[in-house]
């Protein structure tokens, strides 16, 4: 009996650090989406004028702006005031 509290003291002792990294590390994830738009509010949100882009237009601007003629990964347009958002899979060298 002796033996097995003392297994799991050590199990405990070794496996309590992962737990508190993983338990603080999945807090984090769950206020991304507000840091998010907390911290890239002026990029997130604009104010349009003249006719709105399609998006095609939009990808065409995000590859100049990137330097690169790789397909965007996704486009998510643009909700009701919002910007278009076009991600890549780029690997820096």
């Amino acid at each position: 009996m002796a033996l097995l509290r003392r297994l799991h003291l050590y199990a405990g002792i070794l496996v309590g650090p992962f737990l508190v990294i993983t338990a603080l590390s999945g807090l984090l994830y769950v206020f991304t989406p507000k840091l998010e738009r907390a911290v890239y509010v002026d990029a997130l949100t604009g104010t349009q004028s003249g006719a709105p882009w399609s998006l095609d237009r939009h990808v065409r601007a995000a590859q100049h702006e990137i330097g690169a003629d790789e397909a965007p990964v996704a486009v998510r347009p643009a909700a009701e005031g919002g910007t278009t958002r076009v991600m890549f899979w780029v690997s820096w060298p």
